[in-house]
């Protein structure tokens, strides 16, 4: 990311694989004005906006849609009418790992949104599967025999968090990449100075490598 011309980066970038033996996948890559359009990058939506009340401009990075879509989709496969017969306990662990690998991987500054959706979700899926599993056809009826509550102490639902992720800062750095329960560690952010009300231009290079 840079906060103005990108030739200079592109070119040290361009020197640092080269030492590597790889090269810069030119086709993939390009350049967006954040002030102007949001990308997606890792997972994340990321676009500059201006606080509602300061009016002052931020990076705002939030998960992607796609990777919202993904997790809901997860979700509602591990907690299948199909899987009635298996152990509750073993059902919900396998949910708990996609949940907490999900929820540590985009719990990251403006994720609060996400993560509810998310949360709710979850508890959609694993109530609606306690119904097929106890023979319950009234929603009602499943709210008052599964209440929210009970899905966490009960039934050891893990919870994601509400609130944001880390503090706001200008410059994000991007090291030990890995896939949410993929075994690897996960993305973890750095934060930089203060944001200035100036254009910021991202170079985006996703896959970054060809080799």
């Amino acid at each position: 990311m840079c906060r103005k011309e990108v030739e200079e980066p592109l070119k040290v970038v361009r020197h640092v694989l080269e030492r590597l033996d790889l090269s810069l996948n030119e086709t993939k890559t390009h350049i967006v004005d954040a002030t102007q359009a949001s990308f997606n990058f890792l997972g994340f939506t990321i676009q500059m906006s201006r606080g509602a009340k300061t009016g002052k401009p931020y990076p705002n990075v939030r998960p992607a849609d796609k990777s919202l879509k993904s997790i809901k989709a997860r979700l509602t496969e591990l907690t299948g009418r199909n899987l009635t017969p298996i152990p509750l306990s073993d059902l919900v662990g396998s949910v708990n790992r996609s949940l907490r690998g999900w929820a540590n991987y985009f719990h990251y500054r403006n994720s609060s949104a996400a993560m509810s959706k998310v949360r709710q979700h979850a508890e959609d899926r694993l109530r609606t599967h306690l119904m097929k599993r106890h023979k319950i056809r009234n929603r009602k009826a499943a709210l008052c025999r599964f209440p929210r509550r009970d899905l966490y102490e009960r039934y050891g639902l893990y919870k994601p968090a509400y609130g944001s992720g880390l503090e706001l800062g200008a410059c994000l750095g991007v090291k030990n990449i890995g896939k949410p329960c993929a075994g690897k560690s996960h993305a973890r952010f750095d934060e930089g100075g203060q944001v200035k009300p100036c254009p910021l231009l991202y170079t985006i290079t996703l896959p970054l490598l060809r080799l």
